[in-house]
């Protein structure tokens, strides 16, 4: 049994018994790898740390079903890459290991307040709009939050019944704005309208981006530069036009998820970020004396 496209040697095959049947199909195992086959298929190589993880997953019988490709590798990073299946893919960095690609939620789940306004007010009353243009542009999205009134500096905010879910879909990527408003007399919707604007010019960008873009396998290195080069500046930007000087505004920053950091996030313990449980926070949003961080976490749906 040889696999067409085969980029990686098996190396020497592991017990005499040769092929194996496995239900609606074949599997030969080595030292480096397994070779699968559906019956009436073609056949596929799985390296070593694929073939493992492929293996805790159920193998052909569990939600991945048969392989549908060799080891594509990463035009970036050579010694990274992705198996294809019927129903997914598994990611392998040499850093992370290997990784199925599943369905994932970001949520914003909580602030901190380092610091309030230098207004004469006693307190702060905010909220945030956040923006999402994720590389999977269908699930693009514009999220606001509440009002909170008397913020003090040291205040954090946590709380399930406050989570906001801002991506939910394959973990392709993400680039997220963070716009901070203090709360005066304006209208909190006027904003929203905006990042919803900035957040339609960046979706268009993206698609015109990966129109070239023929296979999952070259989304290793494609869709980390379009967060990176292009999503995540166009939306901070288009942000920055949009909602001017105004007063109550005390920032946007951006933030930006590779698929590498989606998949990664997912199988690391949540940190404590002043008493907010999260995988990650926001960059600072200092105006006017104020400093806030927004914190988020990403999970397995």
């Amino acid at each position: 049994m040889r696999s067409a496209a085969l980029r990686a040697s098996p190396n020497t095959p592991l017990g005499p018994e040769g092929l194996r049947r496995v239900p609606h199909g074949y599997r030969r195992d080595y030292t480096g790898g397994s070779i699968y086959r559906r019956d009436q298929g073609q056949p596929f190589f799985l390296a070593l740390p694929t073939d493992q993880r492929y293996d805790q997953l159920r193998g052909p019988e569990g939600y991945l079903g048969f392989p549908a490709s060799d080891f594509e590798t990463d035009p970036e990073q050579p010694d990274s890459g992705v198996t294809r299946f019927e129903n997914g893919a598994i990611y392998f960095w040499p850093d992370e290991g290997a990784i199925e690609m599943r369905e994932i939620a970001l949520r914003y789940v909580g602030w901190h307040c380092f610091g309030e306004t230098d207004e004469p007010s006693a307190s702060d009353e905010i909220y945030f709009t956040f923006g999402v243009a994720p590389n999977l542009v269908e699930h693009k999205k514009t999220v606001q939050t509440r009002i909170w009134h008397d913020t003090d500096a040291g205040e954090s905010r946590y709380s399930e019944s406050e989570f906001m879910e801002l991506y939910r879909g394959l973990p392709f990527g993400a680039a997220i704005s963070i716009t901070l408003m203090e709360h005066d007399e304006g209208d909190p919707n006027k904003y929203r309208e905006n990042v919803e604007i900035a957040v339609d010019k960046t979706a268009d960008k993206i698609v015109e981006k990966l129109a070239a873009v023929p296979v999952i396998g070259t989304f290793l290195a494609v869709l980390g530069q379009v967060v990176f080069v292009l999503a995540l500046p166009a939306i901070t930007d288009s942000l920055n036009e949009l909602l001017g000087t105004e007063d109550d505004l005390l920032g946007t920053v951006g933030l930006g998820l590779t698929p590498k950091d989606m998949m990664r996030l997912t199988r690391v313990g949540r940190q404590d970020f002043h008493g907010v449980q999260a995988h990650l926070e926001s960059p600072l949003i200092a105006r006017d004396g104020a400093s806030y961080k927004a914190y988020f976490d990403v999970e397995v749906v």
